[in-house]
């Protein structure tokens, strides 16, 4: 690993931790109580959901069809997988609000590490030219994290993870509203994901804005709902 890559890659680190303390933060201020129970249950949905992905990632990574249209339908899965999980996390809590707050927060947490743990394994991929080597690399940076990790793009790291726990606190509460509206947040939570990794190829700061909106949007509307 070059120094170069090394102090990017902490910077990156960094970043990313920060912003579960910001958003605990910003419980404090609002008295919520954190509890530790959601905020496990939350990682611990996070963590299914993904598990529940890998064996249709397996079966399209089978399909005869080109990378770019497996790449599409594996981003896709994460609208249905991520929110049937989270609206049984969200029953097993019995819809309660506070507790909405920290299963989200849990689950944008867990994702931080993910995401950390992706980075390494780019960087440390970089030099290897392998055939596994390259099909890692290849799935990794499908999603955006080469161009997150390039030049200053690390200094979006913070922005790109507030939207998303936005956006996880954004469907978490349209849940405790009304569990139905779980087949519109599989349709959104979709469709958020394939935009942004289209237009992170193109411009990491319009990806970032378009996320930050999106996100705001999702989360003042949630919160508006709630407390109609």
């Amino acid at each position: 690993m070059k120094r170069k890559e090394g102090l990017e890659l902490i910077a990156f680190s960094f970043l990313m931790l920060l912003v579960p303390v910001i958003f605990l933060f910003a419980y404090h201020v609002f008295n919520i109580e954190f509890m530790w129970q959601p905020f496990i249950l939350g990682a611990l949905g996070w963590y299914i959901a993904l598990m529940l992905r890998i064996p249709f990632i397996f079966i399209i990574r089978k399909l005869h069809i080109s990378d770019s249209r497996k790449t599409t339908l594996t981003i896709g899965l994460s609208g249905p997988t991520e929110e049937t999980t989270r609206l049984l996390f969200v029953l097993l809590i019995g819809f309660d609000f506070h507790n909405a707050l920290l299963l989200a927060l849990g689950w944008a947490s867990i994702e931080v590490i993910y995401a950390i743990v992706q980075a390494i394994a780019l960087v440390n991929l970089r030099s290897r030219t392998d055939e596994k080597a390259m099909k890692a690399k290849g799935m990794i940076e499908a999603q955006g994290m080469g161009t997150i990790l390039q030049d200053h793009s690390p200094l979006l790291a913070i922005v790109e993870r507030i939207s998303a726990t936005c956006i996880h606190l954004g469907f978490t509460v349209l849940l405790v509203v009304n569990p139905f509206i779980v087949l519109i947040d599989m349709i959104i939570h979709s469709c958020i994901n394939l935009f942004a990794v289209y237009m992170v190829k193109k411009s990491v700061l319009l990806t970032e804005l378009y996320l930050f909106f999106i996100s705001a949007f999702l989360l003042i509307a949630a919160l508006l709902l709630y407390f109609r």
